[in-house]
């Protein structure tokens, strides 16, 4: 007689084969053709797919270095020679193919923060219809609506200003379902052991279109080929993404039965069927009553904070003020973006099989070495001189590392304390995100009126201190508990007596 295991290991050889009410069929029903690992595909494509939004939205910050005129005679002008440079709006002189535009400061303030109002738009309907109507039809729609936004960008752009927004927005339509597809997919797919390294994969940016921009950029091709390229993959992906991905597990003709026991074990059978998900009722007044769902916003505000200020900012400050190479800077963006992707992964699966510390003591030290050591190095770097070029590309780059602890804190916690419900605390991480990318560009401009050195390091200090305000508020209050208001519908505590899939000979 096999042995039975509860949902979280333990033996119990008290109950046999005859004696569970529960039992898993050893015979496979339906083809098996990834070895019982159907989610890690699912897992690939998810992170693939959301880094090709992702992608479309920043191929603007490479972009406008090549694409935009402006006065400068010397490329590597440098603000230690001329400290009336603005670092995030003014571009190198027209030596790159196709570039002939001439945007004013506020204008490229607007493209910059003009996803965030797409975002904002959609955050909200893509979040419900994507739970009425299932995340495989809706982030499809989302992908080839970003797809076709991205193509359309270059004659977008040369009609005019007002097109070349519209496309902006669009794009940021895009944006509006990262959250949501990540909560999505980790809560679906996920088994409750592995929601650390699901949330650290889905949320790792794989720059593999970002580091095409700066090459195309300076090529023969010009820049239009960058939005060509980005939108080409992202539609070919909804298509791969509308043929493979399934709503729920049970439903996917690649999921064996053995599969699905192993992401189903601790949570309730009816929490996992699309169809009774779309008719639970979100307890919003009791989410909003609750402070570990508050630290998670709070965190998430000061973390995109320090993302918008890396992201916007970093490709144009390498390469106007540092004096780099477009074609250096892009690499120089891209390399913190690889190795960011490896501390997502590392700290993902150290989040899932650290023992000696509680779950919620867990959050804590992962959020502070995202958030606190960020902090730390903003305040550092607003004290360091930009003549000294090389320190601050190494500050930066770290600063674009540490964030990748991140998965380990506010990010997992999400999914944690809201589980089934993990879409709408996530979508309502993405408005925070939005608000970030809409406030953080004016923010920088009014405190940069002149772009002098001074300036610039209190932006800095004040991105740091903000920082380390809200990792301050998120330890307080943090918790990996699961709510109260999702224990009707999602039982781990409960002992579900399931079959091991070591019993039956197969590798976990």
């Amino acid at each position: 007689m096999p042995t039975l295991l509860t949902d979280t290991g333990e033996k119990n050889p008290n109950v046999s084969l005859q004696e569970t009410p529960f039992k898993w069929p050893v015979a496979e029903a339906k083809t098996c053709i990834f070895a019982h690992r159907t989610r890690y595909v699912i897992l690939a494509l998810g992170a693939i797919c959301i880094s090709a939004l992702l992608s479309n939205t920043i191929a603007f910050n490479f972009t406008v270095i090549c694409m935009t005129e402006s006065p400068l005679t010397n490329a590597n002008t440098s603000l230690a020679n001329d400290s009336s440079l603005a670092i995030g709006f003014i571009a190198l002189r027209p030596r790159y193919p196709g570039g002939k535009f001439n945007y004013s400061s506020a204008e490229k303030s607007m493209l910059f923060s003009v996803l965030a109002i797409g975002a904002l738009v959609f955050v909200f309907p893509s979040t419900w219809l994507m739970k009425r109507f299932g995340a495989r039809k809706i982030f499809a729609a989302i992908l080839f609506v970003s797809g076709a936004a991205t193509g359309l960008a270059p004659a977008a752009a040369h009609l005019g200003l007002p097109y070349f927004v519209v496309t902006r927005v669009l794009q940021g339509a895009g944006m509006a379902a990262f959250m949501p597809i990540v909560g999505t997919i980790t809560t679906n797919w996920a088994s409750l052991k592995q929601n650390g390294v699901f949330v650290s994969i889905l949320t790792g940016f794989l720059p593999f279109m970002t580091m095409l921009s700066g090459e195309l950029c300076a090529s023969s091709a010009g820049w239009p080929a960058v939005y060509y390229v980005h939108a080409t993959i992202t539609l070919v992906l909804c298509a791969v993404w509308y043929g493979f991905y399934r709503d729920t597990p049970g439903s996917h003709p690649c999921v064996s039965n053995i599969e699905l026991e192993k992401i189903s074990r601790g949570k309730a059978t009816h929490s996992l069927s699309q169809k009774n998900n779309s008719k639970m009722a979100v307890p919003y007044k009791a989410i909003f009553m609750t402070p570990a769902v508050w630290a998670i916003w709070v965190a998430t505000l000061g973390n995109y904070y320090a993302g918008q200020l890396v992201i916007v900012y970093m490709p144009t400050f390498f390469n106007n003020i540092l004096g780099y190479s477009i074609e250096d800077a892009s690499r120089y963006a891209v390399l913190g973006c690889l190795i960011q992707l490896f501390v997502k992964l590392t700290s993902g699966l150290a989040s899932d099989k650290i023992r000696f510390l509680s779950g919620t003591n867990k959050l804590r030290l992962f959020n502070t070495l995202a958030l606190g050591s960020c902090g730390v190095l903003f305040v550092a770097l607003s004290f360091i001189p930009f003549s000294h070029s090389a320190l601050c590309v190494i500050a930066l780059i770290w600063v674009t590392t540490s964030i990748g602890f991140n998965v380990g804190g506010f990010t997992k916690g999400g999914t944690l304390v809201a589980r089934h419900h993990s879409h709408f605390v996530m979508g309502v991480v993405q408005i925070v995100i939005c608000i970030s990318m809409l406030t953080d560009p004016f923010i920088v401009n009014a405190m940069t009126p002149t772009n002098s050195a001074a300036e610039w390091s209190m932006v800095f200090l004040v991105h740091g201190i903000v920082l380390l305000l809200t990792n301050l508020f998120f330890c307080i209050f943090a918790s990996a508990e699961p709510a109260s208001w999702t224990l009707d519908s999602w039982a781990p505590q409960q002992k579900v007596y399931q079959i091991s899939a070591s019993v039956i000979g197969v590798p976990a």
